[in-house]
């Protein structure tokens, strides 16, 4: 188990309001401090704005930037080694994948216990998954931008369309080893070195096929996701239908 003590505060500040540049301009801000008796102190923060300029009826700007956290929970932490299923994989060595295209490939699949002219016959692996003591807590880097029009001479219809982009960099993200069993094989096969840490988990049999797998989880590199959000909004009265 573990314990967190907590404490957070929040601001918001109108810098400008009804104005003839602007209808409303304001800034906010939170911060949030944390200690876990697992990984110690940490802070997480965000900051944004909002602008209305003035002369455009219900249309607002906003935009924010975020440092979010998130700690590894008991499970992560402590849980004892589960089976995680059957997971799907395609061998490297395997000629027919294409993936084997050199005689230091080859000879590298040789010495990982793939004979010449190996073919898989089990597209599935069993993988267990380990907790690990040692985990640091995710952090993600966030920023966003958009507008949201809603017209005031809509407004008994309550209608809304909104626009936001969005960009997460998650470091330290919480993942199995290697990012996952096929991306932990191929990871090996693309070392040429059964001594790298990629491939230290990953052994095969007298038929060249994989024992299970452990999959302890661990703080993989980076995690980048980034889009675009839409949303149409339109809400009335069922009461007016009558």
């Amino acid at each position: 188990g573990y314990d967190v003590s907590e404490a957070f505060g929040e601001i918001s500040v109108p810098l400008m309001a009804n104005t003839s540049f602007a209808d409303y301009l304001g800034v906010s801000a939170a911060i949030r401090l944390a200690d876990y008796s697992t990984i110690g102190k940490t802070n997480a923060w965000k900051l944004g704005a909002e602008f209305t300029p003035a002369g455009i009826e219900g249309l607002r700007f906003r935009a924010g930037k975020q440092k979010s956290l998130r700690a590894p929970n008991v499970i992560e932490l402590y849980a004892p080694q589960m089976g995680a299923g059957l997971t799907i994989y395609q061998d490297p060595c395997d000629s027919g994948t294409g993936l084997l295209k050199t005689a230091e490939q080859q000879s590298f699949c040789n010495s990982w216990g793939a004979e010449t002219g190996f073919t898989q016959n089990n597209g599935t692996v069993s993988a267990l998954r380990n907790s690990n003591e040692n985990l640091k807590p995710e952090v993600a880097d966030t920023w966003t931008v958009g507008a949201v029009l809603q017209p005031e001479s809509m407004a008994d219809n309550e209608v809304a369309f909104s626009v936001d982009y969005f960009n997460i960099e998650i470091r330290d993200a919480i993942a199995p080893f290697g990012g996952g069993v096929d991306n932990n094989i191929t990871s090996c096969f693309f070392s040429l070195d059964l001594g790298s840490q990629s491939c230290s988990n990953t052994v095969r049999d007298d038929l060249g096929e994989f024992y299970p797998i452990d999959s302890t989880l661990t703080n993989v590199t980076i995690k980048k996701v980034s889009g675009v959000d839409l949303q149409a909004e339109f809400s009335f009265d069922a009461s007016a239908l009558d």
